[in-house]
């Protein structure tokens, strides 16, 4: 009884490690690269790279940054011109498919200003795991000097 539930045991192990080798050498690779160009989101607008992670079948991180040029900009009234600014980010994707949610924190990143706003995110992004269209909707709002303000973003670009 021992040795025939011993190679049936054996014999399932063996059958599912096969049939999950072949599930992911047949499954097309995930892509990982995007570019997008976003409107509002961290601030006004941003051209943005970012690289996922995949840390689970349902979830996956985003790391990334922007890059956004103003030619004016004045914090805490001092007038500055022809200021770029990064926006490094980290979001969480939350679902299997090409539709996730997504959550995250983002910076405002002025260079040789030395002003930094944060903003968190909620949204919505379609991106297929195979690459192609990417999409993206959110409610952004940002902390400046211990106040809060709504803000929201949408992007498009391409995964590769």
């Amino acid at each position: 009884m021992k040795r025939t539930l011993f190679i049936f045991l054996l014999t399932g192990i063996s059958l599912s490690s096969f049939s999950l080798s072949n599930e992911l050498s047949s499954s097309k690779p995930l892509k990982n690269n995007s570019v997008y160009l976003e409107l509002g989101g961290n601030f006004l607008y941003s051209l943005n790279y970012e690289n996922l992670i995949q840390t689970s079948k349902s979830m996956r991180i985003a790391v990334g940054s922007g890059l956004e040029y103003l030619p004016d900009i004045e914090v805490d009234g001092t007038k500055t011109n022809h200021v770029f600014c990064l926006t490094p980010s980290v979001n969480f994707l939350f679902g299997k498919t090409s539709h996730n949610l997504e959550t995250g924190v983002s910076l405002f990143v002025p260079m040789l200003v030395g002003a930094i706003l944060p903003s968190a995110r909620l949204g919505y992004r379609y991106q297929p795991v195979n690459g192609g269209f990417l999409f993206r909707i959110a409610f952004t709002p940002m902390v400046s000097h211990s106040s809060v303000i709504p803000w929201a973003g949408i992007s498009v670009g391409y995964t590769f």
